[in-house]
């Protein structure tokens, strides 16, 4: 089919400097959405991810076990969006998922890159889809729109959506960070939702660049037009570039300025995070730096991102002085035991997993502040409200990075 022509029918992108002028805009508007709840949405909007070369059918099954437990250990908070992995793990999350309401995401048709053959990718995802995907990540050819092939690169979603029935979710990734301009994200865009797209997504993760601001602007722009000249709404998601609550609440009001209220919905809006390093553990690595404050507050003391941690990782500090005023490397914890909680006159701070990492405190009981240091350069702190024991939901009252001025609240910083 050809799809190409239609681009006429929609006004050109906007200037990169036009978009940045946008995007300063709408990161004063973001400002407004820093509270709980905006948190908490963008928690429940995110694609649970692992797409490593590591990934086993155990470690898979202990990831989704993990996200599945989520629901009983706290029902009053919305879970993750879907489960996302390998088309070859999607009947491992279905047993370990089975019973509970969690999606399930599979990428496909040659992901990351999209460059083999139009037959593997269409068979790839029929078998996910086969196995029990609910949701399928594909890439737009970037190869074919970097040299104007625009309806053969269309042409290769089209295939694939005929591949899985109707109410299969097809995400379609444009790899933002590779289009570059206006220009082609927009294209990228528009040509995704002739296709059949119903999400249109910025980024693999696997490149340098991934989610922007800039990229989000242009992107939801091409979405509203879309919808005006069609009334089918179509979702977009981030990917690959959010590292913090901030982030979220920022492409969070970008969907809200540009498509409006209705579009903030799991339904039409989702975020995933970025790529874990080797050492971390995915699901903790999904987590980081983004449990809302209701997550955060418990997580600290119980849980690292809804895992429960051994009695054995609660470690007492001693022979640290009260009224210490800097920070002194002590107690260096081995990255075995690194994934724990540390037991401190009554208080708890969470630990990094899959590093070394010392704690120390100062200032006393009340009001002391833990440090938690990378080597001998503190990263961040935990501020303790009271003096008061593990499990306490009112334990951390403030959670900074020392490197910067704002807060960032989350369970899973490090």
């Amino acid at each position: 089919m050809e799809y190409a022509n239609h681009l006429n029918e929609y006004a050109p992108a906007w200037s990169e400097a036009q978009v940045d002028q946008e995007v300063a805009r709408i990161r004063e508007a973001a400002k407004r959405n820093h509270n709980t709840d905006v948190y908490k949405m963008c928690y429940s909007a995110i694609d649970l991810t692992t797409l490593s070369c590591n990934d086993s059918v155990t470690s898979v099954t202990e990831f989704a076990r993990k996200a599945a437990e989520f629901y009983q250990k706290y029902p009053h908070i919305p879970n993750v969006a879907s489960i996302c992995i390998y088309p070859a793990f999607v009947e491992t999350v279905g047993l370990a998922v089975d019973g509970t309401p969690m999606r399930i995401t599979s990428v496909g048709g040659g992901f990351p890159a999209a460059q083999t053959f139009l037959e593997v990718k269409a068979l790839e995802v029929a078998m996910a889809v086969e196995n029990g995907a609910d949701e399928i990540d594909i890439v737009l050819n970037v190869g074919r729109m970097l040299t104007g092939e625009y309806d053969e690169a269309a042409n290769e979603v089209e295939v694939i959506r005929s591949e899985m029935d109707g109410d299969i979710v097809l995400k379609v990734i444009i790899e933002s960070g590779a289009l570059k301009t206006p220009d082609l994200i927009r294209k990228a865009s528009l040509l995704s939702m002739f296709a059949g797209a119903d999400f249109v997504k910025t980024s693999t993760g696997k490149i340098d660049v991934a989610a922007t601001p800039e990229a989000a602007v242009v992107m939801c722009q091409a979405i509203r037009d879309y919808y005006a000249k069609t009334g089918r709404k179509v979702g977009f998601k981030a990917a690959g570039g959010v590292r913090t609550a901030e982030d979220g609440a920022l492409y969070y009001t970008i969907v809200e300025e540009i498509l409006g209220k209705e579009w903030l919905t799991t339904d039409l809006f989702g975020m995933r995070l970025f790529e874990p390093t080797e050492t971390e553990d995915p699901f903790s690595a999904s987590c980081r730096g983004y449990c809302p404050p209701s997550v955060a507050t418990v997580a600290f003391s119980e849980t690292s991102c809804g895992r429960i941690l051994p009695p054995t990782a609660c470690r007492h500090l001693r022979g640290i002085p009260d009224g210490q005023n800097r920070p002194t490397p002590r107690n260096n914890i081995p990255a075995a035991d690194a994934a724990g909680i540390i037991h401190a006159n009554g208080g708890c701070t969470l630990a990094a997993r899959g590093r070394d990492m010392c704690r120390t405190r100062s200032r006393g009981r009340k009001g002391r502040t833990t440090y938690i240091n990378a080597g001998n350069r503190p990263i961040l702190h935990v501020r303790a409200g009271k003096d008061t024991g593990c499990g306490s939901p009112d334990f951390v009252t403030d959670f900074r990075n020392t490197t910067g001025s704002s807060p960032r609240g989350g369970c899973c910083l490090l």
